[in-house]
């Protein structure tokens, strides 16, 4: 068993990023366009909603906003390891890179233009525009006479072309027949565009970090890449907790969810992190394993619905809100505490025994939760967890 999971584990080690980006988007670009023009088939919702890039909350919201998060995650990085004049473009760059993925998935700037026009989403945009422009200015002398600077360069040009076609496709009334196509161009333009700044950013860590190869190690960063990570997770929790309470109140309930994102981010930081510790030798090296891939499905399952894929899971949980939600944590804790238990079937059983037992009774009490709150226990958990697993 330790020996398949460490092949396994080898086998994704060495997947190119390129080929991992690159597929898995060109994938969800001819499922989303070929979703508009085919006819009604059977699961035909299943199989191809949760793929379409021109829907909210399924995994290819979560796909693109997720690496533009790895994107922010890499340039943080960067900033601890680059001459200190370089600094502050690196966390600008950050900053921007995260406000992108932080759209993605929440919707917020369909949000506010639904609520103040267009003219609403000018107070953000000028600034994001001005740290964009500081940030290049300084982190240009990081790529020497590399072409891959003009790559971000061009990379937010398209994202400026993407805002436009979005702008068109509300202006203008298209044909039906271009509907398909409209959507392949749009999605796909904005894609390439993450692609490049995902390029660029992993040229300069290469560059830095010549013995990471062109795999994974490449693409994820380390626990020693994140400083301060649990001092930002705090501080994601207290905007998490006042986004939730006084702020998303406010808004029409309708596209992505701003509430998922920490939550999302936090999973898909503890999935990065399990990935470089699961290279220890041993019993450590499969628990690791397990627990990387447990919050790499959390990080997805935090934005889709992943019960329509698994329509007989779906039906075993329980409907209500913040029951469903307990028993999803009962079930990580669950999965995590066995990973690490040794072979000992009594205190296996001792630990399956006080994990039931856990999660009938966070079922009991999370049944009077109120829906607000419900949220807030999710971020609550994430950051408990953050705590509990990254040192330092």
């Amino acid at each position: 068993m330790e020996t398949n999971m460490k092949t396994l584990m080898d086998r994704i080690r060495g997947a190119r990023a390129w080929q991992i980006y690159g597929g898995v988007s060109l994938y969800l670009v001819i499922n989303s366009v070929l979703d508009i023009y085919l006819p009604p088939f059977w699961q035909k919702h299943r199989l191809m909603g949760m793929f379409q890039l021109g829907f909210e909350m399924n995994l290819a919201a979560w796909w693109s906003g997720i690496s533009l998060f790895l994107v922010s995650l890499l340039a943080y990085g960067r900033a601890f390891d680059c001459p200190r004049s370089s600094r502050k473009g690196w966390l600008g760059l950050a900053l921007v890179a995260l406000a992108l993925s932080c759209d993605e998935i929440g919707s917020i700037h369909e949000r506010v233009s639904r609520l103040g026009g267009w003219g609403a989403l000018v107070p953000f945009a000028v600034p994001m525009l001005l740290i964009l422009l500081y940030s290049l200015a300084q982190i240009r002398r990081d790529f020497g006479a590399s072409a891959w600077f003009l790559g971000i360069v061009l990379a937010f040009g398209l994202f400026g072309l993407v805002a436009g076609q979005e702008f068109l496709e509300h202006a203008i009334k298209w044909p039906e027949w271009m509907g398909g196509l409209r959507l392949g161009l749009e999605e796909g333009t904005e894609l390439v565009a993450i692609g490049l700044l995902l390029g660029a950013v992993l040229w300069v860590r290469r560059q830095a970090r010549p013995g990471l190869g062109g795999g994974l190690r490449l693409l994820l960063p380390s626990a020693s890449e994140l400083p301060y990570v649990r001092r930002l997770a705090a501080m994601g929790l207290l905007l998490h907790g006042v986004a939730v309470v006084w702020v998303l109140p406010h808004f029409e309930n309708r596209g992505g969810d701003p509430a998922v994102l920490f939550p999302a981010y936090c999973y898909f930081i503890l999935f990065a992190l399990c990935f470089w510790k699961s290279s220890q030798a041993g019993r450590q090296a499969r628990s690791w394993a397990v627990a990387c891939v447990l919050f790499l499905v959390c990080s997805a399952a935090s934005v889709a619905d992943l019960t329509t894929l698994l329509p007989g899971l779906g039906r075993l949980l329980p409907r209500g809100g913040a029951v469903k939600a307990s028993v999803q944590f009962a079930g990580q804790l669950s999965v995590l505490a066995l990973a690490w238990f040794p072979v000992n079937a009594r205190r296996v059983a001792w630990g399956a025994s006080a994990l039931v037992g856990a999660m009938l009774l966070i079922a009991l009490v999370s049944a009077f939760v109120p829906p607000v709150a419900l949220p807030l226990l999710r971020g609550l958990f994430c950051f408990i967890l953050m705590q509990l697993l990254v040192s330092g």
